[in-house]
């Protein structure tokens, strides 16, 4: 990193107050606080806000190993807000909206959630991760991220479908999204998308519309993001913003000829 990107990180705080299960907690010590009488769910969220807070400007984060072995890597701090900041502004997310947090804190897209909910202001709602995260729930949260796994659980109990659908910004990743499942959500009356990203570009750095008029095959890059297809003619991805400034994945790649 650059002297002067250097300076204007430690110009622009990183945020660290997190509305979490109805509180507002500001800071390590109220982070320390609540963790004294923690559940289960919130647990792992109040002990990656206490290394959030530390002095480190960089996190050491883990692999999920689905193309090798888990591996550590470190990220800067700052980018995972940059890429917050992404997501929140693709998806029109503002302060209050609630998210539901029920994915793994061991990995970057839990962690993401928290770092979102800071960055924006979200009202953090943490449950255990499961198969069927709206079953104890009497309403939609404004905000849901999920895995394929869920989501098609979901659809197959009535109360949680309704639940499900009443969502109105849903992303799914971890996996691919396959035929069985992007149908019924093509009729979902709000967005539903499928991720492309991962560990290395914190999460997410483009998404494929799966619900109404302009659900398809396409993704479309964040902002920020650029794509090309490498001489194998796979992926090759540009995201300065979140610390990538040149990936080339395995992935094969075609590009939409009408955009």
């Amino acid at each position: 990193m650059s002297a002067g990107a250097e300076m204007m990180e430690r110009s622009e705080a990183l945020p660290q107050s997190l509305r979490l299960g109805g509180r507002l907690l500001e800071g390590e010590a109220d982070f320390r606080r609540a963790l004294e009488t923690a559940g289960e769910a919130e647990r792992p969220v109040l002990e990656f806000c206490l290394r959030w807070c530390g002095p480190d400007p960089e996190l050491t984060i883990h692999t999920s190993g689905s193309t090798g072995a888990p591996k550590p890597i470190r990220v800067r701090k700052s980018c995972m807000v940059a890429s917050a900041r992404m997501t929140v502004r693709r998806l029109g997310l503002a302060a209050g909206d609630e998210a539901l947090l029920c994915l793994p804190m061991d990995y970057i897209a839990g962690q993401m959630m928290v770092v979102r909910a800071m960055t924006a202001g979200l009202e953090l709602v943490a449950v255990p991760p499961s198969r069927h995260p709206l079953a104890d729930r009497d309403h939609a949260p404004a905000f849901l991220a999920v895995v394929p796994l869920q989501a098609k659980a979901m659809l197959s109990d009535p109360g949680e479908r309704r639940l499900f659908e009443a969502t109105r910004e849903i992303i799914i990743g971890g996996a691919a999204v396959d035929a069985d499942l992007a149908i019924p959500l093509k009729s979902f009356p709000h967005r539903v998308w499928s991720t492309y990203g991962m560990t290395e570009t914190l999460s997410h750095v483009a998404l494929r519309p799966l619900s109404g008029p302009r659900a398809g095959v396409w993704y479309e890059p964040l902002e920020g993001v650029r794509a090309w297809a490498s001489e194998r003619g796979t992926l090759s991805l540009s995201a300065p913003a979140v610390g990538a400034p040149r990936i080339e994945t395995n992935d094969m790649v075609a590009f939409d000829a009408e955009k």
